[in-house]
């Protein structure tokens, strides 16, 4: 047969849009596992344990992605995103001073969950402001 056709700039422009903050944010995750056995010693718990702020950080994820899609088609892509990147802030700032392993990895999991809604509002208002609209200057809402 013959070869496939050659991918469009408009794919990967629309790729780096899509995967460059997952991967970003995905990076950031690998800087975990060396702070796992301090973060052990720091709450008394086996460095086993103390892995598994990272489950739970996959598993606030997961549960993200479950209501953001009804979330952002429900209120736009701007309300979901600003309070996505609200919760996530004070979740941080409780997971710096959690005084023990549970409230952390509870910490963790509503971040990451919050981070995953405030990420596809953002991505959601990226898409609809690249979308062309019929001759028309894109809209910013």
């Amino acid at each position: 047969g013959s070869p496939p056709p050659p991918m469009s700039r408009k794919f990967w422009s629309a790729a780096l849009l899509i995967y460059a903050p997952s991967l970003l944010m995905m990076s950031g995750q690998g800087m975990i596992i060396p702070a796992l056995l301090v973060l052990g010693e720091t709450y008394g718990v086996s460095g086993a344990l103390a892995a598994q702020v990272i489950t739970a950080q996959q598993v606030g994820k997961f549960i993200g992605f479950i209501p953001t899609g009804a979330l952002v088609d429900r209120w736009g892509s701007k309300p979901p995103m600003v309070a996505g990147a609200l919760i996530a802030a004070l979740c941080l700032f409780a997971s710096a001073y959690a005084p023990t392993f549970a409230l952390l990895c509870c910490c963790s999991a509503l971040g990451d969950s919050a981070r995953i809604c405030g990420c596809s509002g953002a991505r959601s208002r990226r898409r609809r402001w690249r979308r062309p609209s019929s001759g028309a200057a894109p809209s910013a809402r």
